[in-house]
């Protein structure tokens, strides 16, 4: 999902909270606290930011869920997008967390414990 270049990198944070196995599906279960900060991670500048967008990487099996709390969830090519629903005002500096749960399917043993979260980024859409 293309962003236009006049969209500005923000900051986003991870914390990773547990991983446990999963039974249905047979795998791992990945909770994760990725928090937003209305401030650009070029010049550490705040902006007011009413939309974000938050991607990263999705590099596992077929069959691998995402779901987050109170924000919009897709996937396409490879990636995750986490988009803030309606307008959600973040004024500048300050921070809002969202909460992140991954299952993979898989073989417990051989599944890492922490997600990578490669490509971790977030955008203001507005």
């Amino acid at each position: 999902m293309p962003i236009p270049p006049s969209y500005d990198e923000i900051v986003v944070t991870r914390k990773s909270n547990s991983s446990w196995q999963s039974n249905d599906p047979q795998g791992r279960v990945y909770s994760f606290e990725l928090t937003v900060t209305a401030v650009s991670r070029a010049g550490g500048e705040g902006k007011e930011t009413r939309r974000f967008r938050i991607s990263f990487d999705l590099r596992t099996a077929h069959g691998t869920k995402v779901e987050a709390s109170g924000v919009d969830v897709t996937h396409e090519d490879g990636k995750v997008y986490i988009d803030s629903r309606a307008d959600q005002l973040l004024e500048a500096g300050n921070s809002r967390p969202v909460a992140v749960q991954i299952t993979v399917p898989g073989d417990p043993a051989e599944l890492p414990t922490e997600y990578p979260l490669d490509g971790l980024k977030a955008v203001r859409l507005a």
